[in-house]
């Protein structure tokens, strides 16, 4: 996926050319898709997955600790959001 949004000298010339060295000729076209769309859907597919799973499985467990750590910091963090919005006045 990078190779197509930024893509470096061999990106371009993968992605825009097609080198046939039997007949020393090279044809120039727009091929991203037809190169790269396989990749992209793996990529993709498998990107969902871990976030599917992160999700599910390890973010609600920290999102809980950090709201009781929230909890038990409030009166701490509310005096020094106030101590530095005086100093900003």
């Amino acid at each position: 996926m990078s190779e197509t949004a930024h893509p470096n000298y061999e990106g371009i010339t993968v992605g825009y050319s097609n080198l046939n060295r039997e007949k020393h000729y090279t044809e120039f076209g727009n091929f991203v898709e037809e190169k790269f769309c396989m990749q992209h859907e793996i990529a993709i597919r498998f990107s969902l997955e871990i976030f599917e799973i992160e999700y599910n499985n390890i973010w609600p467990e920290r999102f809980e600790k950090l709201e009781k750590w929230l909890e038990d910091n409030d009166k701490k963090l509310e005096r020094q959001r106030r101590k530095k919005l005086k100093k900003n006045i």
